[in-house]
């Protein structure tokens, strides 16, 4: 089982942190008793300057709030970015060609790095949406409009494309049997799971303590039977939502609808999206009968920090529950 952190190309961390250089994160990870990097990008990067050896995941870039702009809803784009030019800053793009090409070049980048896996979220929501849990497209939906995309894209031979789970409608693990579904909808060849720790927590707001939060887990991993075979990685961290999903969020979903502009509302959603998925370490000993359960290729620290710093001090405290 290889150990692996995330890393985001031309966040602050690796410009500020890492100065650009691979051979500061290679250094690094040696400290740190890491095998690579899960990669995701943002901004700017040069694929020449990125070295495979390291890179072993490829996260691909994911728009939490897709499908109406998939679907071509304006009305419903209107609503939740105000103005044409707040959408053009979101998505950076204009028609579903220009999605389609976009995840076909991120394909090729996971090709040329020779990539172990790439991770795919299988998930959608509404920007109020997020405080209200009500949600217009359910599991299957979201599941359908994501193989629209993912068969366009992922043709012929590559590595691993790997759906992650979120809290959201679409990939969350509750229904083996829509699970089981979406996989075989999926025509490229080479496909699997990743089961993110946090994000399954968070689909049950019962969960108040770390013991809970494992036997969750392990219920749903019973459930889900053979699936487990198809889980390749794991994203490790823990959040424990359960008291704050408890809570009526009434108050914060007004308080968006009268928001001043959509960065102003872009930092409600932030520090709302926070306390259910904080990405802090996993520090509990009990998270080794889980990744024993599922028998994963490799385990992603997926951990917040905004300073090599922090990040060291959360790694080194997840490592002291993985053996």
């Amino acid at each position: 089982m290889k150990k692996l952190m995330n890393l985001a190309i031309a966040s602050g961390l690796f410009v500020q942190g890492f100065h650009e250089d691979y051979n500061e994160v290679r250094r690094f990870l040696e400290d740190h008793d890491l095998d690579g990097i899960e990669m995701i990008i943002y901004g700017d990067y040069k694929v020449e300057s990125m070295p495979p050896d390291l890179i072993y995941g490829h996260h691909l870039l994911y728009w939490p709030n897709w499908m109406n702009f998939w679907l071509g809803d304006r009305e419903a784009l209107l609503k939740d970015f105000l103005n044409d030019q707040n959408m053009d800053a979101y998505y950076g793009m204009k028609t579903q060609k220009d999605m389609i090409d976009y995840y076909k070049k991120e394909f090729e980048i996971a090709k040329i790095l020779d990539s172990d896996y790439m991770v795919y979220h299988v998930s959608h929501t509404s920007f109020e949406e997020v405080f209200s849990f009500d949600h217009k497209y359910g599991d299957q939906e979201v599941m359908a409009t994501s193989v629209e995309v993912l068969n366009q894209v992922f043709i012929g031979d590559g590595p691993l494309l790997l759906l992650e789970n979120l809290w959201w409608p679409g990939l969350n693990f509750q229904d083996p049997e829509l699970t089981r579904w979406l996989l075989g909808q999926i025509h490229y060849k080479n496909k699997g799971l990743v089961l993110d720790i946090a994000h399954l927590m968070a689909t049950n707001p019962l969960i108040t303590t770390m013991d809970e939060g494992v036997d969750y887990i392990l219920e749903v991993l019973d459930k889900l039977g053979d699936l487990v075979e198809d889980i390749k990685v794991i994203h490790l961290n823990k959040t424990i939502a359960g008291p704050y999903l408890q809570q009526d969020h009434k108050d914060k979903q007004e308080a968006f609808r009268h928001k001043k502009d959509l960065m102003e509302g872009f930092g409600m959603i932030y520090e709302h999206i926070s306390q259910i998925d904080s990405h802090k370490p996993f520090d509990h000993p009990r998270i080794m009968e889980i990744i024993d359960r599922v028998q994963p290729e490799s385990v992603v620290y997926e951990l917040k920090a905004d300073t090599l710093e922090a990040l060291s001090e959360a790694i080194k405290q997840q490592n002291k529950y993985i053996n």
